[in-house]
C-alpha cells in the first residue's frame, strides 16, 4: 500500500491564499444570498423534497478529480483544485403519494382523508330534538372558548342544522345516527362517510447554487441555497356522495370507470344498519343526504369561520442554507497480486448544519408547504466510502443522520380527538421537536466513461422518526399524540446524473432524482440543469 499525500511549501501556500483571498471574500458574501457543488448528502424534515440535489454532477468527488486520475497514474500531473461553484435550474413535480400504509393515495390524503363528521363539537349540549343524547365523552374544546367565539358558534350552527335535518326522517332512528359520536361511530376504515379526499397538484421550480472551497489536509467547506417557486393545486371530493369507481385506484380499492350519470350517488354509502333491520336504505339515503348538504357543503363556511383559506397556494421564497466541513483522502492501494487490479480506496465524512431560512409552512393557508425544515435548524453527519478501479468504475456507500432542533409555533393547528384528520379548526401554541432523519446510500460513479462524459447514479434510503409536539398551556382538548403517530416517513430515491466537461474548469450536467418507493410521503420526481466552474 502507498501513501500519496500533497504537501505545500510555506511559499507557495501564502502565494495560493493571497491569489484566492479575494475570490473567498466575496465568495462568503455570495453565500449569504445564493450557493455545492460535489458535496455529501443533504436530508431534510420534508417529505416532498427529502434529498434535494444541488448539482448534476458526482456529489462525491469533493474537488478531487484531478488529483484522482493522477493518483491512478492516469496523469503525469494535475493541478489543485481550489473553488466550484455552481447553477442549477430545476423542477420537481407530484400528482400521487403513498400513505402510511404505502398505499397510493391523493396527495392531500397522506395521513387519511379529511373528516368532517369529527370537526363537529360532541361536548355541547345536544339539539333538543334528541334529549337523550349523552355526549360527554371528554372535553373536545379548547379552554377560553365560548360557544359565541368562531369557529366554535360555526361548528355548532352546523351541527344543529344537521341534526334538526335528521331528526325530520320519518321512521325509528336508531341511536347512533342522533349524535357526532354516533355517527363517527358508522365511520368504516375505507373512509367514505363523512369524508374528503383532497387530490394536490405539486409544482416546484428554481435555480440552486452551490460552492466548494478546498482549505488544506483534504479539508474543504461546502455551502449550498437556493430560491425557488411552489405550487399546490388542490380540490375537494365528497366521499359521501360519490361513487367509489369514479375515484382513482389505490386508496378506495377503485377502479377507473366513468362516473355513471343516473345513479344516484348515495347508495354508495352503504347502509350500516341493513343487517340488523333498525334502519331502512331509504332512511339511510336521507341520512347520507343529511350529511352532504348541511355538512360537507359547508365546508367553506367552516374554513371561514376557522380563518383557513381553501385556495390554491403559490409563493416564491429562498431556501434553506446549508454549510458543512467535509474531509476526504484517497489511499491507493495496489499490493501486487496478479489477480488483483489497483484501486483507490477513498474515505470521506462531512459534518455540518442547516439555517433555516426559507419560508415556513402557513398554518391558515390549506395547502402550503415549507420551503424547506420549516424553520429548524440542524446539524448532520455523513461518513462513507468509495473503491476507485484504475480501469473501471467507481463503488461505494455512505450512511449519515440529521437532528433538528426545537422550534416554538404560535396558532399552530392541532387536533381536538383522534378521529379529526386533515381539517383542524383549533389552534394553540406548540414547541416542535422533530424526529431525526437516517439515510443509506449506495453509489456508482463512472468518470469519463466515454470521452469527457461521466455518469453517476446513487441509491438512497431515507427515513424520519417521529416528532414530538409539547403544548404551550397544556390544554387536555388538543391531542398531539395524533399528529405524532402521523409524522414518520419514508422515501427510497434513484438519483441520476450526466455531466461533461466541456474544458478542464467548466462542466455541465444533466440529472434526475426518481422515487422508487415512499410511505406517507409524495410521488416527487426532480429533473435538474447545471453549470459548474472549477478553479
Amino acid at each position: 500500500m502507498q501513501y500519496y499525500k500533497l504537501i505545500l511549501g510555506a511559499e507557495e501556500r501564502k502565494h495560493v491564499m493571497k491569489k484566492f483571498s479575494a475570490y473567498i471574500l466575496g465568495l462568503l458574501i455570495l453565500v449569504l444570498v445564493t450557493f455545492n457543488v460535489k458535496s455529501s448528502l443533504i436530508t431534510t424534515l420534508s417529505n416532498i423534497d427529502p434529498a434535494p440535489m444541488y448539482n448534476s454532477a458526482y456529489p462525491y468527488m469533493y474537488l478531487y478529480a484531478k488529483e484522482k486520475e493522477f493518483l491512478k497514474n492516469k496523469t503525469e500531473c494535475w493541478s489543485n483544485e481550489y473553488i466550484s461553484l455552481s447553477a442549477s435550474p430545476f423542477w420537481q413535480r407530484s400528482t400521487r403519494g403513498k400513505n402510511i400504509n404505502r398505499q397510493l393515495c391523493e396527495n392531500g390524503d397522506l395521513t387519511g382523508h379529511w373528516n368532517m363528521i369529527a370537526t363537529l363539537p360532541y361536548n355541547q349540549s345536544p339539539p333538543p330534538a334528541f334529549p337523550n343524547n349523552n355526549t360527554n365523552v371528554g372535553s373536545d374544546i379548547p379552554m377560553g372558548v365560548t360557544p359565541s367565539d368562531q369557529p366554535l358558534k360555526t361548528l355548532m350552527s352546523v351541527r344543529q342544522n344537521l341534526f334538526d335535518c335528521i331528526s325530520t326522517i320519518s321512521g325509528h332512528l336508531p341511536d347512533q345516527v342522533k349524535t357526532v359520536t354516533g355517527l363517527i361511530s358508522l365511520q368504516t376504515p375505507q373512509q367514505l362517510f363523512g369524508f374528503f379526499s383532497v387530490p394536490i397538484k405539486y409544482n416546484k421550480r428554481g435555480v440552486r447554487f452551490s460552492s466548494n472551497i478546498m482549505l488544506w489536509g483534504g479539508f474543504g467547506i461546502a455551502m449550498q441555497t437556493g430560491v425557488a417557486d411552489i405550487s399546490q393545486v388542490g380540490r375537494f371530493i365528497d366521499l359521501t356522495t360519490t361513487p367509489t369507481q369514479c375515484l382513482p385506484k389505490g386508496c378506495l380499492g377503485g377502479t377507473t370507470n366513468p362516473c355513471p350519470t343516473t345513479t344516484n350517488p348515495s347508495v354508495y354509502c352503504q347502509n350500516p344498519f341493513s343487517d340488523m333491520n333498525q334502519l331502512t336504505d331509504a332512511a339511510w339515503q336521507d341520512v347520507v343526504h343529511c350529511t352532504h348538504l348541511q355538512l360537507m357543503n359547508q365546508l367553506q363556511a367552516i374554513a371561514d369561520a376557522s380563518h383557513l383559506d381553501l385556495c390554491n397556494f403559490n409563493k416564491t421564497s429562498v431556501e434553506d442554507f446549508h454549510i458543512e466541513l467535509f474531509w476526504r483522502k484517497a489511499l491507493r492501494v495496489d499490493d501486487g497480486d496478479f489477480c488483483t487490479s489497483p484501486f483507490l480506496f477513498i474515505p470521506f465524512f462531512s459534518i455540518g448544519g442547516d439555517i433555516g431560512i426559507a419560508a415556513k409552512k402557513n398554518q391558515n393557508l390549506a395547502f402550503s408547504v415549507p420551503f424547506g425544515n420549516n424553520g429548524h435548524n440542524d446539524v448532520r453527519f455523513n461518513a462513507g466510502f468509495t473503491f476507485d478501479f484504475d480501469e473501471t468504475i467507481e463503488v461505494g456507500g455512505h450512511c449519515g443522520v440529521t437532528h433538528f432542533f426545537d422550534k416554538r409555533f404560535k396558532e399552530y393547528r392541532m387536533p381536538v380527538n383522534e378521529f379529526q384528520n386533515g381539517f383542524y379548526p383549533y389552534t394553540t401554541d406548540v414547541c416542535v421537536s422533530p424526529g431525526n432523519t437516517w439515510h443509506i446510500g449506495i453509489l456508482m460513479n463512472a468518470y469519463h466513461f466515454l470521452g469527457c462524459l461521466s455518469f453517476y447514479c446513487e441509491y438512497l434510503y431515507v427515513s424520519h422518526s417521529e416528532d414530538k409536539f409539547c403544548i404551550a398551556n397544556s390544554d387536555p382538548a388538543f391531542k398531539p399524540g395524533n399528529l405524532e403517530c402521523k409524522s414518520p416517513w419514508m422515501v427510497q430515491l434513484l438519483n441520476n446524473g450526466f455531466y461533461y466537461d466541456v474544458s478542464g474548469n467548466f462542466s455541465l450536467g444533466f440529472s434526475m432524482q426518481i422515487p422508487l418507493d415512499r410511505r406517507n410521503a409524495y410521488k416527487s420526481t426532480t429533473y435538474m440543469l447545471s453549470m459548474e466552474m472549477v478553479y
